[in-house]
């Protein structure tokens, strides 16, 4: 069987036995992918042994059964600017598990992985309100996964919230950005999304706990 090659965000790692790890990635290829890294544990600079959660790669690897087997690696981005400051990090945790909750394993979504290297790049910058991009990148995974509002729910909401969950909706994370919105909207958008994410993949990351003890904005 030939060599795979991905691009990839690494979404998380998880110890296996006592020297490997396997890494959870959103591919832009092969969508949510599971890679077996041997030896990445052992102390002894293995390769691979450097990978984390929060990371773009390309990845060169063995098709497997149920795991794809690491050969190597090259990271683009590592996010620095997110790891660095604590909001950033944990804004972009929920972003990343969000993406896990969503994607079924092998689920190719190439609009929501732009999405998601969009929102983690524009987090990265640290000129951007992050709550904003936080609610708008809500509704893109909602959107991109097939589950958009009903319009009978968005009645339930406030006109402001309407044409602001309408803006998340459709157009670009940037453009979603370049005016400050009512927090009142934004809360209303949040509760929102939260519903509908629970009715369609059945729970909310965990992550969420620590973003809502966030100071306000």
């Amino acid at each position: 069987m030939s060599l795979a090659k991905a691009r990839g965000i690494i979404l998380k790692t998880m110890d296996y036995r006592e020297r490997d790890r396997i890494l959870q990635v959103f591919s832009l290829e092969m969508g949510k992918i599971s890679i077996l890294v041997r030896g990445a544990r052992s102390g002894k600079g293995q390769r691979g042994g450097t990978l984390e959660g929060l990371q773009l790669c390309d990845f060169v690897l063995f098709p497997g059964k149920s795991l794809y087997s690491y050969q190597e690696s090259s990271t683009l981005h590592s996010f620095q600017t997110i790891r660095s400051e604590y909001e950033a990090i944990t804004r972009a945790s929920y972003y990343l598990e969000l993406c896990d909750v969503a994607l079924a394993d092998r689920e190719v979504n190439e609009k929501l992985f732009y999405n998601l290297m969009k929102a983690l790049y524009l987090l990265d910058t640290g000129e951007v309100d992050g709550e904003v991009l936080t609610r708008a990148f809500e509704w893109k995974v909602l959107v991109f996964t097939g589950n958009p509002p009903d319009p009978l729910l968005a009645k339930t909401v406030t006109p402001a919230a309407r044409g602001l969950i309408r803006t998340f909706l459709n157009a670009p994370l940037e453009e979603c950005l370049q005016q400050r919105q009512e927090p009142e909207a934004l809360e209303a958008s949040r509760g929102l999304a939260l519903r509908l994410f629970e009715d369609c993949f059945f729970r909310i990351p965990k992550s969420l706990a620590l973003l809502d003890q966030l100071p306000p904005p």
